[in-house]
């Protein structure tokens, strides 16, 4: 369950933005809100609206995309592949990095992770936890510098072997690393969405191929168009 999203120079977004679910202090509607841990009350639907071109399908974009970085196409990219880097095109400072933040919820546990990228490798990229109700570093990076808490020498390991190109919570989970497969999962399991043909012809074709409810709700909405 997403709590927080920000983003930071990524096409039409030149400053941080954020969306959050965290409900308000209005009462009128409290029986709709929704408790993750029995404490956070958050909202079950956010909307964005504003005028055309003010960027919100960008946001959204941003989500997407930090998701296709994490366990889709961009997650297993070759030594020296590209990033899909899509910065603010108007700054005076264009070698400035990407960043993306998701705090939020998954089998109770509440979790931050986020990271910095260029076009080239990966910058920062950050994993904290709050197992007990209090914060608690997984790991951190910065460069080809890490830190760990837990199971120190095997995660160094891991480490050493993801390419500057490429994000530890990714390539560690290739390898069945227990610290890090949880906040992986809700990336996987749970953050869906389509934003551009390109994405949503993806997510389409998967799903049609692996049948069941899902390719019978497309089909019928195929149908239904009249695409022929």
């Amino acid at each position: 369950m997403l709590l927080q999203f920000s983003v930071t120079n990524h096409r039409s977004i030149k400053d941080t933005a954020i969306i959050s679910l965290k409900a308000s202090t209005d009462k009128s509607l409290v029986d709709c809100l929704i408790s993750p841990d029995e404490k956070k009350q958050l909202v079950p639907v956010l909307a964005l609206y504003g005028a055309n071109a003010a960027g919100k399908s960008n946001v959204l974009h941003a989500l997407l995309l930090m998701r296709e970085m994490v366990c889709g196409r961009y997650a297993k990219l070759l030594r020296g592949e590209p990033l899909p880097q899509e910065p603010f095109a108007f700054t005076d400072q264009p070698t400035q990095p990407t960043s993306f933040e998701a705090i939020y919820f998954y089998g109770g546990i509440k979790y931050a992770y986020g990271f910095s990228f260029d076009k080239s490798r990966i910058l920062t990229e950050y994993l904290y936890h709050w197992p007990n109700g209090r914060e608690a570093l997984i790991f951190s990076r910065e460069g080809g510098s890490y830190q760990f808490r837990e199971n120190i020498q095997e995660q160094l390991t891991l480490s050493g072997r993801t390419a500057e190109n490429r994000l530890y919570l990714s390539s560690s989970n290739e390898w069945n690393c227990p610290q890090t497969e949880k906040a992986y999962l809700w990336f996987f399991e749970k953050l869906t969405g389509f934003v551009g043909t390109e994405m949503r012809l993806d997510a389409a074709l998967s799903a049609i191929r692996q049948g069941g409810s899902e390719k019978s709700r497309i089909l019928h909405e195929m149908l239904y168009a009249d695409l022929g």
